[in-house]
């Protein structure tokens, strides 16, 4: 987990750029400092030495082409050819000009559709020529496209540094394998942000219903801030809340619910609650642990979750919670977007935990491009130096600018949404069986599908596929080192 005092310098950079709207950020019970008071002269001077830099040396690749291949989907993310007065656009516009000037190369993309056949193909016709065409790699992350040989291992790359915030650790550390890195995840895609999985409340609903007083809380946000945001406490809100509206004895569409899920929500609540496919050892390999008794005890608790009917899944999600029929809405940051026209106040919150002692929250990411660099790439130091200014970029200046896109007013009405988004993605966990899943029978799967058949079979169904997916991970052990060219 970062630092405390950076966490605190990003979310005040944050809720400053959020709150461009017009809203002030001072609560109401804070107070000016009389005339003498120090405070403030030494919280900018903290500020001041603690300022962000990628922390790169001075570097001139005296306008070389630097050449990313990348998804036809993703553009956006990577690519802006000129101002346009939209805010995100411009964003990266001005993220890739800095870069360019900067570092003294000419950035330029080529998109391939967004078919892993297709993709990997591209790559591997160049691998084999050796024709240096790429020197960034953007697939994502199921198309086994890091299996091939084709990748440096990034763990060795001098200019990157992954440990900084700019950097998913949490998807970082699960792709690597025996301190093999072939392909790192960062906030230079959009992926990073708006693929985590969190969980959206209707703060009108919670009001009305009494909930502060009901359960001896003073707010939501305040619950999560003391860790004690909880499983217990997040499944006994969504039973009350649930209601009969049209007395018809059943839960339907028409009825307000407790909460809305949907595939990758639910495989969230999985992961958030502990459950883990694999542990490194003393060496740092991974071993499989598909069906411990942990494992079987959460995966009955969620089963049991799914099969309350107060608890919608499938259903009209968005629409059910714009019209305030549900308490809870699990889903993922990018919804917001879907969201941000809904008259009713919303929040945003961390998956719970599973147990009030666990250490930290985790919430997952559903899905990512990464960045590689290729072994034909032309200058191995300009790729890992420009990857790494583009993440550093992304995350100071195009972060801010996409959570102000995506929820426009509802951050005004909200100042601490920045902080909880922020919570979301620090505390983004990863199980290495998820990452990896093509060349692992999508093993990471298999829970939530026999939740969703109702099936409670995990023990045996997890027992018959430790054996044959702990020799798919000793194949991909191999699979990932890279290749030696001729």
């Amino acid at each position: 987990m970062k630092k405390l005092l950076t966490l605190l310098l990003v979310s005040a950079m944050l809720l400053g750029s959020l709150t461009s709207c017009g809203e002030s950020t001072t609560n109401a019970d804070e107070t000016t400092p009389a005339s003498g008071d120090t405070t403030v002269t030494e919280v900018e001077a903290v500020e001041e030495e603690t300022e962000l830099t990628h922390g790169l040396p001075e570097k001139n690749f005296n306008g070389a082409d630097y050449v990313g291949l990348i998804r036809t989907s993703r553009i956006t993310h990577f690519s802006a050819e000129e101002m346009t007065g939209e805010a995100f656009n411009d964003a990266v516009y001005e993220r890739n000009n800095t870069v360019s000037e900067e570092f003294g190369v000419t950035l330029g993309f080529v998109d391939v559709e967004d078919n892993s056949g297709t993709f990997n193909n591209t790559v591997s016709q160049s691998i084999m020529s050796q024709d240096a065409a790429y020197d960034v790699i953007a697939p994502d992350y199921w198309w086994a496209t890091e299996v091939n040989g084709w990748f440096l291992n990034l763990m060795e790359m001098e200019y990157l540094d992954l440990t900084k915030p700019w950097w998913c650790i949490g998807w970082n550390d699960a792709a690597t394998i025996n301190n093999m890195l072939p392909g790192a995840v960062g906030f230079y895609t959009l992926d990073m942000i708006q693929n985590m999985n969190m969980i959206y409340f209707n703060k009108n609903l919670y009001d009305s219903l009494g909930f502060d007083a009901q359960f001896g809380l003073s707010g939501l946000y305040d619950t999560v801030r003391s860790g004690d945001w909880n499983y217990d406490l997040f499944t006994q809100m969504a039973s009350t809340a649930a209601l009969d509206l049209n007395g018809d004895g059943q839960m339907t569409q028409g009825d307000q619910f407790g909460t809305l899920s949907e595939l990758q929500s639910g495989r969230a609540l999985l992961w958030s609650s502990g459950l883990e496919l694999c542990y490194r050892d003393e060496t740092g390999a991974l071993v499989a642990t598909l069906a411990t008794e942990k494992n079987y005890d959460i995966f009955s608790t969620v089963l049991a979750f799914y099969q309350d009917n107060t608890n919608l899944y499938n259903g009209n999600n968005n629409a059910i919670f714009i019209a305030d029929q549900a308490l809870f809405l699990m889903s993922s940051i990018g919804n917001a977007v879907a969201l941000r026209d809904m008259e009713s106040d919303f929040g945003v919150l961390p998956y719970p935990k599973y147990n009030p002692e666990d250490e930290s929250y985790r919430n997952r990411n559903f899905g990512s491009s990464y960045f590689a660099i290729p072994i034909t790439a032309k200058d191995f130091e300009m790729s890992a130096v420009v990857l790494e200014a583009q993440n550093f970029y992304s995350y100071r200046d195009v972060r801010p600018t996409y959570y102000e896109t995506i929820l426009k007013d509802k951050v005004a009405r909200d100042q601490e949404t920045a902080e909880m988004l922020d919570l979301v993605i620090d505390t983004c966990y990863i199980d290495p069986f998820f990452v990896y899943g093509t060349n692992l029978s999508f093993v990471a799967d298999k829970p939530f599908n026999l939740i969703t058949a109702k099936s409670d079979t995990y023990a045996s169904e997890m027992q018959k596929l430790e054996k044959p997916v702990g020799k798919q991970l000793t194949k991909l052990i191999e699979a990932i080192q890279p290749t030696e060219l001729p």
